[in-house]
């Protein structure tokens, strides 16, 4: 029963697409498609479609449990006859709840223990399987975004073409992927991207050499090990946003909220593991552990140094209430 609400979940996402745009998938798709077909289901509401951010982030559109369903599909099916086609459906699928959610919207505490949560509920086998398969879906997705022509027959042979051919003209199609790819590296322990050089592996968040930013990471990892919320506080850019949904406004506000608090075991055991060499990077900061910290320079826009180089927390999670 629990395969079968996957698939159903998975297949309402691609269909639910193709409704807002008026459109349906092929209904004769070719033979090898045949094997593991998009099966039709009952449209679900779209989800984050010209709702401002705070408002999707309130109707949990990126949560644990519809990224569990969406997990679970990419598994499965390594290895069988139609797997490529598979790695297209889902690659569909994913897109999908990420443009519907407004993903790249969602804090990045949100999106990080909704992620996290969704992985760290499949067993060891589909864990495994996930990630070889994620793998296949990235670079169906880049082809994608780089020369769709090339790999629209693929997605066409899949039965899910007419919705690809809608989502992938989203403005922000690129950012919601990216930001969904990013966070799903980091829940899986997966490297960063390739790095050309010691001193700009960071070159696209912040000026500043690799060193400085990892003795930055190496201090935030010794306080929050040590729980020196004190320390921390002074690390910090305020206002910041404590899950699930708390605005601290300053180091004073922030010591009151952390007052009860301690680190999770398993966010514990995770930043003991954290080098800080190497750090998983993206647009949205530098990120720690399994994403109990992300960092960023503040003075950086994205383009150049605005100011001088000024690195600050953004995200502090992994918290438990001390008993």
């Amino acid at each position: 029963m629990k395969k079968l609400f996957v698939w159903i979940l998975s297949a309402a996402l691609c269909v639910s697409l193709a409704a807002c745009v008026g459109k349906t998938p092929p209904e004769s798709p070719t033979e090898e498609a045949s094997e593991s077909p998009i099966e039709e289901t009952s449209t679900p509401s779209r989800v984050g479609d010209g709702i401002p951010a705070e408002e999707t982030q309130e109707n949990s559109a990126v949560s644990a449990e519809n990224l569990q369903a969406l997990f679970t599909g990419v598994t499965g099916y390594r290895g069988r006859a139609g797997s490529s086609l598979r790695d297209a459906q889902n690659a569909c699928n994913l897109l999908a709840f990420a443009e519907n959610a407004g993903y790249a919207n969602a804090s990045l505490i949100e999106r990080g223990k909704a992620v996290s949560d969704a992985y760290s509920a499949m067993s060891d086998e589909q864990r495994e399987e996930f990630v070889s398969n994620v793998d296949d879906i990235r670079d169906v997705m880049e082809n994608a975004f780089s020369d769709y022509g090339s790999v629209r027959p693929m997605f066409d042979d899949a039965g899910v073409a007419d919705t690809m051919d809608a989502l992938i003209k989203a403005d922000d199609a690129r950012m919601q992927w990216d930001a969904l790819s990013a966070d799903i590296s980091s829940a899986t322990g997966e490297s960063s991207p390739d790095l050309t050089t010691e001193d700009d592996a960071y070159s696209f968040v912040t000026t500043l050499p690799a060193k400085d930013v990892e003795a930055f990471a190496a201090k935030a990892r010794q306080a929050y090990l040590d729980e020196d919320w004190q320390t921390l506080s002074t690390m910090i850019r305020y206002p910041i946003t404590m899950y699930p949904d708390v605005k601290v406004n300053n180091a004073e506000e922030f010591l009151a909220y952390m007052s009860d608090k301690i680190v999770s075991d398993g966010d514990r055991t995770a930043m003991e593991e954290e080098d800080c060499e190497d750090l998983f990077v993206n647009g949205q900061g530098i990120c720690m552990a399994t994403g109990s910290i992300w960092f960023l320079d503040v003075n950086f826009d994205g383009i150049e140094q605005v100011e001088a180089p000024l690195l600050r927390i953004i995200s502090v999670s992994g918290l438990d209430k001390a008993e």
